[in-house]
């Protein structure tokens, strides 16, 4: 009896999947669409965008016959982070949202390393491998990001309270 497709490691469902297997291909994709496309999302702030370059990063390594080297999940998160930074550094034009006004404070790496972490969740050994340096490097970029977007939602919170009473008294 085999174990269920949900119970395969990563690594394994990626091979399988690169050597025709369907329904790895189709659980690979299914485990790391919705991440991948998360990370890319927070990092660039549109949705289409990071929807196509989730596609070209997920199929990247499905189809490459080339073994990863590395485990599946950071390989996946190194190449889309690459591909975000690329266009953001090609494409001007950001989300409008205060959060995403906010994570534009912060530089590249910073919001790389506090998404990563904050957000996907990824232990820091992860993060620091995806961000090619050091775990204290990356602990100290997501303390000072944490810093900076506490205050700067600190300010759009107080603000907003400001509005909602001007609202009820005016």
């Amino acid at each position: 009896m085999s174990k269920p497709m949900s119970e395969i490691a990563d690594e394994v469902l990626l091979q399988r999947a690169r050597t025709g297997d369907r329904a790895a291909f189709v659980t690979f994709a299914a485990r790391f669409w919705p991440r991948i496309g998360r990370f890319v999302w927070s990092m660039i702030g549109n949705a289409s965008q990071a929807s196509a370059i989730t596609e070209e990063v997920v199929g990247e390594v499905l189809k490459s016959a080339e073994p990863p080297g590395v485990p599946a999940a950071r390989l996946l998160y190194w190449r889309a982070l690459r591909r975000a930074l690329v266009h953001r550094r090609s494409n001007a034009a950001f989300a409008e949202s205060a959060v995403f006004k906010a994570l534009d404070r912060l530089s590249p790496v910073d919001r790389a390393a506090f998404l990563l972490r904050d957000v996907e969740q990824l232990s820091l050994g992860e993060a620091a491998a995806i961000l090619e340096s050091t775990a204290a490097e990356v602990q100290g970029r997501v303390h000072r990001s944490r810093i900076v977007l506490t205050h700067l939602l600190g300010e759009l919170a107080q603000s907003l309270d400001r509005e909602a009473r001007n609202r009820r008294t005016g």
